[in-house]
C-alpha cells in the first residue's frame, strides 16, 4: 500500500506548494526522494552558476498539508562532492 506524499519547497524568498504529489511505501521513501529532489537542484544549481541554489528545504505533507517532516538542503547534500566544470566556450584551444 502507498500513500500519498506532497513536496512543498521552501525557497529563500518564496514557498511552492505541490498539489499533485507523489506516491510512497512509507515516509522513510518519501524522504529519501526528498533528498534526491534536492540533489538535483544542487546539481542544476552547479551548472547554472548565475543562478544558485534557492531551495532552502523541503516539506513532506500530507492530503491535509500536515507537515510529516522536513528535508533540509544541507543534509541532502552532506557527504556528495560537486565540482565546477569551465563551459565549452571557457576552454582556450592551443
Amino acid at each position: 500500500m502507498t500513500t500519498r506524499y506532497f513536496f512543498n519547497l521552501l525557497l529563500l524568498d518564496d514557498y511552492v506548494v505541490d498539489h499533485e504529489g507523489v506516491e510512497a511505501p512509507n515516509l522513510e521513501e518519501a524522504k529519501r526522494g526528498a533528498c534526491e529532489i534536492l540533489q538535483e537542484f544542487a546539481f542544476d544549481a552547479q551548472l547554472e552558476a548565475e543562478t544558485g541554489l534557492t531551495v532552502s528545504s523541503i516539506e513532506i505533507c500530507d492530503g491535509g498539508g500536515r507537515v510529516l517532516a522536513r528535508v533540509d538542503t544541507a543534509e541532502a547534500l552532506a557527504g556528495l562532492m560537486f565540482y565546477r566544470v569551465p563551459s565549452f566556450e571557457s576552454k582556450t584551444w592551443h
